[in-house]
């Protein structure tokens, strides 16, 4: 399920990509997203945070089956608080996505790569974000 997830990622941003869409998406009305791109997850998390974006809280993912954080870099981000983690990956680059929701009622998406691991002082950074439409309100 979390591949899937992966793939409908990838497609939606090269699709808002040729578009021109990506970074505007003027048809949504939705808080400013300050520079993330390259920043640690933590420090991205905390500028998103101090500008009004609400980290989605997940429910713990053992009775979860379409919630997988038990590979990659879940654990150690779980156990941080991060509970907006909504999936990780367990290849090489270490993807995880988070999810934010801003006083709009829109989804923003964080992808990160790379190892998470306080004891030797390796961090995750982000790499992608996006705005992820929200098939439940009404069309303008």
């Amino acid at each position: 399920a979390f591949l899937r997830s992966w793939k409908i990622d990838a497609e939606t941003v090269a699709r808002w990509e040729l578009e021109g869409t990506r970074s505007s998406n003027n048809h949504l009305q939705h808080l400013p997203i300050p520079h993330i791109y390259g920043l640690t997850y933590h420090d991205a998390r905390k500028g998103l945070i101090e500008g009004g974006w609400q980290p989605l809280a997940t429910w713990w993912p053992h009775q979860l089956p379409e919630l997988n954080i038990h590979v990659g870099n879940g654990q150690e981000f779980w156990q941080r608080g991060y509970h907006e983690i909504e999936s990780t990956c367990p290849t090489g680059f270490a993807f995880c996505r988070f999810e934010f929701r801003d006083a709009y009622g829109n989804k923003l998406a964080v992808i990160t790569a790379g190892e998470e691991w306080s004891e030797r002082q390796y961090h995750a950074g982000v790499v992608s974000w996006f705005l992820e439409p929200d098939d439940t309100r009404p069309k303008a």
